[in-house]
């Protein structure tokens, strides 16, 4: 998501920032999330490329496998997993359907929340991503019926914006993000000092250099320079994410 010339990467990052432009109602729910599915998109993921993966482009595969399974994956041992994976699935979204089943209408109680939006598109992604997904979700009346109530949401409204025009914002802003950092930070890190920021995982992402202009509990910032822009700042969540001083 890009606001001006500040960036913010992973949806965690944005919905808290979405959170503090628009509070209410809000993304984030005041009690722990009651399902999160962790590690769920995962599973679906290798589901969909065991099942799917020849309908997908080749650098496409290559990347999200690598991104999700690791430089050294191969489609037999993958293969071989299925069965297991299938049943975590379904166990999953029956604690899913569990949960819905206790006279809630969302996650979020009386309004849909974060906690909704994550679990709608793991059945989004179940449902329309491998061909046995809608048999096994016709056996939860409860994430049925909620999954309709999440459907009649919709996409809002939205104008379309081209890449350039998005560069030429942020060429043309400025960084909004304070110079600021919380002094017991887990980090241990000072205002201005280089670090570099990578994905936790296997994945063999790149590393994003800048330097420091924010950190909070959730969230570091740090500034970059490029030749096509000038300078931006760009956000990662702390959660899930290695930051390495320089």
């Amino acid at each position: 998501m890009q606001i001006g010339a500040d960036i913010y990467c992973d949806s965690e990052c944005i919905l808290r920032t979405l959170d503090g432009h628009l509070p209410s109602p809000a993304f984030y729910g005041q009690t722990p999330p009651l399902w999160n599915g962790h590690g769920l998109f995962e599973l679906l993921f290798k589901l969909a490329l065991v099942y799917t993966g020849d309908a997908m482009p080749e650098g496409f595969v290559e990347d999200r496998g690598r991104l999700y399974l690791g430089p050294d994956w191969d489609m037999d041992t993958l293969s071989s997993q299925i069965p297991g994976v299938i049943d975590s699935i379904e166990n999953e979204f029956s604690a899913l359907d569990q949960v819905l089943g206790e006279d809630r209408l969302f996650l979020g109680g009386e309004q849909p929340n974060a906690a909704d939006a994550n679990a709608y598109h793991l059945v989004w992604f179940l449902r329309g991503r491998w061909d046995g997904g809608p048999a096994l979700l016709s056996k939860l009346t409860h994430v049925l019926d909620w999954e309709k109530r999440m459907t009649q949401i919709g996409h809002g409204t939205w104008t379309e914006l081209s890449s350039g025009d998005a560069l030429d914002i942020a060429r043309n802003a400025e960084p909004t993000t304070p110079r600021s950092v919380e002094s017991d930070n887990s980090l241990g890190l000072k205002i201005d000092q280089p670090v570099t920021v990578t994905p936790d995982g296997i994945g063999g992402d790149p590393e994003v250099a800048g330097t420091v202009r924010f950190i909070d509990h959730h969230t570091i910032a740090i500034l970059r320079h490029d030749e096509l822009v000038g300078d931006v700042c760009v956000h990662f969540p702390i959660l899930g994410y290695r930051v390495r001083a320089q």
